[in-house]
């Protein structure tokens, strides 16, 4: 009777080990998987001329400023799409900016560096804004917002066309003269940036790190609290600051389509 008891609490012992066996490789696998997610990525449904069609639908026109399209639709698993992926209902599309149509792959492989371009050309602000009316006239949604979302130089190109309702800024340039590239600028456009009338009635979302030596952003978190107003315009204006050079953190995305609700 001794033995036969004592077999079973051996038994009952080894299926409680198999059984914490099985929870931690349970556990160990799911952690690989959270690890291993990618990140949402709008794809191509459609090419018209130099604009690309990422997205279809109608409570707004979402435009993507970043680069090329090219980088827009393929680099760095969705990074240059900002907040296309983190929508429903929303027609997408993104364009070549001035001087960026020779590209090969990556952002780093932009030909013909093209900010240097820009930084001998006084016409580069006039050229967008023209892209960017041929664009909203063409794709706007009848009494739906235009809504302008610029990573970086996208940024700068964003903040200063007037005519859109919703302005995503990630880590962008706002003086061009905090960029390397206009050093030796001298036409009067260099100096042409956001002041305290610029968003006059708009909505407003800007992440900026601290740290950032690219666009100098230490200058743009002093820049848009003391004369844009970005702390005294209540929920219509929303900046928030972080540290890590010149990235936007890929959660601040998906934050920002929350903040206003899109």
């Amino acid at each position: 009777m001794i033995i036969i008891l004592f077999i079973i609490i051996m038994n009952i012992i080894y299926c409680l080990v198999l059984l914490l066996i099985f929870i931690f490789l349970f556990r160990k696998k799911k952690t690989n998987l959270v690890i291993k997610k990618k990140f949402p990525q709008l794809g191509l449904i459609r090419q018209e001329g130099n604009v690309l069609i990422l997205g279809t639908g109608n409570k707004g026109l979402i435009i993507l400023l970043a680069a090329s399209k090219e980088v827009v639709l393929n680099n760095e698993e969705g990074y240059y799409q900002s907040i296309g992926p983190y929508v429903k209902d929303y027609t997408i599309v993104t364009y070549d900016l001035p001087h960026h149509k020779k590209v090969t792959g990556g952002h780093s492989e932009v030909k013909d560096r093209p900010l240097e371009i820009w930084g001998t050309d006084p016409t580069v602000l006039e050229k967008n804004n023209l892209l960017l009316n041929d664009i909203i006239k063409k794709y706007k949604i009848p009494g739906k917002p235009v809504i302008l979302s610029g990573i970086s130089r996208g940024g700068y190109l964003s903040s200063m066309y007037p005519n859109a309702d919703y302005y995503f800024l990630f880590s962008p340039v706002i003086n061009l003269r905090k960029l390397k590239e206009y050093k030796n600028a001298t036409f009067p456009e260099v100096d042409q940036y956001v002041d305290e009338n610029s968003f006059t009635g708009k909505k407003l979302f800007i992440y900026i790190n601290s740290d950032d030596t690219r666009v100098g952003g230490d200058w743009i978190i002093k820049h848009m609290t003391d004369v844009v107003g970005v702390n005294k315009n209540g929920k219509n204006y929303k900046m928030i600051t972080g540290k890590g050079g010149h990235p936007t953190p890929r959660d601040i995305f998906k934050k920002a389509v929350k903040y206003f609700s899109l």
